[in-house]
């Protein structure tokens, strides 16, 4: 009768045992969780963030690629330019040496 009261004692001190075990990991698993969740809620505003800045990063890329184009524009209108001098250049050179000599 003794070893039979020992065994049940020493299931029941095991069985509490699991249980104080089995609350401490539920009480990790709800730790995990509120910081997997705050997680989540950080990831999210950061994609917003992320998204809303995009648009305008693109739409300043736009803006500097319209502002390129215009400045390439003007570069190769004011290339024609010089050279359209240049010639009138050397045509009055024509024109002006020969009565120079």
């Amino acid at each position: 009768v003794c070893s039979l009261y020992c065994q049940v004692i020493e299931a029941m001190e095991e069985l509490a045992r699991e249980r104080e075990l089995r609350s401490s990991l539920a009480e990790d698993v709800a730790i995990f969780q509120q910081k997997y969740d705050r997680l989540l809620a950080e990831q999210e505003v950061l994609y917003k963030d992320y998204f809303r800045q995009r648009e305008s990063w693109l739409g300043e890329k736009k803006s500097l690629e319209e502002r390129l184009k215009v400045q390439g524009d003007q570069l190769t209108d004011n290339q024609r330019k010089i050279e359209v001098q240049e010639d009138q250049t050397k045509q009055l050179q024509k024109l002006i040496a020969p009565q120079g000599v």
